[in-house]
């Protein structure tokens, strides 16, 4: 059944792109096929939004807002955008410029005096483009920390990056995604406007455009322990639905737990300020994703209003840096991705001879995608109530190719078929991963330790005091910052794995150094090493 439904999906993009098949209306069918196919991606729900010449053309949701219920979700129900905040982060700094208040080559210090790298040097040499641009090269050791412990986005959290050392390459030597670049950025926002980033975004983008279902705040979505600070936290027992929100029409976001379900799990929160997370907090409906697109290939006007200039709209969609060829070019196929930059909050390349901005986003159970075709003033946007599938890409480049006249079909056929080919093949990778770990493990070594001797306090100046517990069952618990618990699994010698289940299992090795008299000195995790604090009993 799902392969013939598949295939039925694949037929009916193929006859709305074919041009053979040309009606009066590109996308006529296209809310039929959805109705008919997305359940089988395995999708709870989502809404899709297409623009084209300043016209909404296309707008919709699909599917329930959280499994097991039938509540539906429809244009305005809320989602989570993720990292596709970040263009509007990058346009709030532009209108900063446009207003002579910013410039994109600004040094960073001129408007933060407390920014601090680990080199000096590149510390009075960041600019704001090289933060918008992801050029800083600076996605430092143990930035998987970030997903562990609970930081703040403020001045207190993002100085931890001068206790870390880059290991991706010199300054602006290379691409490397950085969120915390644009944490940063939305406290130079707030350092010049005198506003938070989430009220001038507000204030300065939103409400112009009319985006009444958007906002940075989650407080204003939920109560404030109904949703979890960053992606591993205490959470609190009590299950948490779409109807305890503070706002009527929302979405719960799922994640494919251990057990190969999907479930419905909590919101979480990664600023944990009261400027709101520019990299990834902004949340919004297909309708208010509809204006967004409106604005954006309007040049920076949205209903007359000019809300950002041309030249800064250019500039966001014009490449700061040349990116290899992503993984996941290939998978598009022919008349795709013969170049690849980074704007300004913007991924940039071509397609069948126009120019693409696009960008996409992924949090804890949420996936979205915007697509821009500035030649044809045509955009699209879907947003999705979970993660780890393709059809959000499917979608949008079938709207593509439907006004673009596409007649390559391999793309739907053939190479979409491969996306879904692997997505099928990561799990296998990652059992034939775990096979060669298990092969590389010294079998029937021991700790040189008892368990006991291990538990205690330890430190690292950019993360802070961490702990090594005893369950009193003898297994070690370690534990971040504000983060859920990490289990220890003996491995070999003194190496443990440590998992954290959250909500899917993640792991790494963390391995104790003992000091010449026999006793645990540190711990490393990677490259960071965690200095063992004196016993305070003692």
């Amino acid at each position: 059944m799902r392969n013939a439904r598949l295939s039925l999906l694949l037929l009916a993009l193929l006859l709305v792109a074919s041009p053979t098949n040309a009606q009066s209306d590109p996308l006529e069918g296209l809310d039929a096929l959805i109705r008919q196919s997305f359940p089988e991606w395995g999708v709870p729900g989502l809404a899709i939004a297409v623009v084209k010449d300043d016209e909404v053309v296309f707008l919709n949701g699909y599917g329930v807002r959280e499994l097991g219920s039938d509540a539906t979700v429809d244009e305005h129900t809320v989602f989570a955008l993720s990292s596709n905040t970040k263009a509007f982060t990058a346009t709030a700094v532009g209108i900063l410029v446009d207003e002579g208040k910013l410039s994109w080559d600004d040094p960073v210090i001129e408007h933060l005096p407390w920014f601090r790298l680990h080199d000096p040097w590149v510390t009075r040499m960041t600019t704001l483009r090289d933060l918008l641009s992801h050029r800083l090269a600076s996605e430092t050791e143990g930035g998987w920390v970030g997903y562990l412990a609970s930081f703040g986005r403020g001045e207190d959290g993002l100085n931890r990056l001068g206790y870390l050392e880059p290991d991706y390459g010199d300054f602006r030597s290379r691409f490397q995604y950085c969120n915390d670049c644009y944490s940063i950025l939305g406290e130079v926002v707030e350092a010049v406007s005198g506003m938070t980033w989430k009220n001038f975004l507000k204030a300065r983008v939103l409400v112009p455009l009319g985006m009444t279902s958007s906002t940075a705040d989650l407080e204003e979505l939920w109560e404030a322990g109904d949703f979890d600070p960053c992606f591993s936290s205490d959470s609190p027992s009590r299950a948490v639905g779409y109807e305890d929100a503070r706002v009527e029409n929302i979405v719960m976001p799922h994640w494919r737990s251990a057990d190969g379900e999907l479930h419905p799990t909590r919101w979480r929160d990664c600023s944990h300020e009261d400027n709101g997370d520019p990299s990834g907090g902004l949340t919004a409906s297909a309708t208010d994703v509809a204006k967004w697109l409106r604005l954006q290939l309007g040049q920076g006007i949205y209903e007359g209003k000019r809300v950002l200039s041309p030249s800064v709209v250019e500039e966001m969609h014009t490449g700061q840096i040349i990116l290899p060829t992503p993984w996941y070019a290939e998978l598009l196929g022919p008349g795709f991705g013969h170049f690849w930059s980074y704007g300004f909050g913007w991924w940039l390349t071509d397609y069948h001879g126009r120019r693409l901005s696009i960008h996409f986003g992924g949090n804890t159970g949420f996936s979205s995608f915007v697509a821009l075709v500035p030649d044809e003033n045509l955009g699209v946007g879907v947003v999705m109530n979970r993660e780890g599938t393709s059809l959000d890409w499917v979608l949008s480049f079938g709207v593509l190719d439907a006004y673009l006249g596409v007649r390559d079909q391999d793309w739907i056929r053939g190479k979409f078929l491969r996306a879904e080919a692997n997505g099928k093949r990561r799990p296998a990778l990652r059992q034939e991963r775990g096979r060669e770990l298990q092969a590389g493990r010294v079998q029937g070594t021991t700790p040189s330790l008892p368990p006991g001797d291990y538990v205690g306090e330890y430190w690292h100046a950019a993360v802070g005091k961490v702990t090594i517990t005893d369950d009193g069952r003898g297994t070690l618990v370690l534990r971040f910052p504000g983060a859920e618990p990490g289990y220890l699994e003996h491995w070999n010698y003194d190496v443990f794995r440590v998992t954290w289940n959250m909500p899917a299992p993640w792991r790494k090795f963390l391995t104790f150094v003992l000091d010449p008299a026999g006793q645990v000195s540190d711990f490393r995790i990677e490259d960071l090493v965690f200095e063992r604090l004196p016993d305070q009993s003692e």
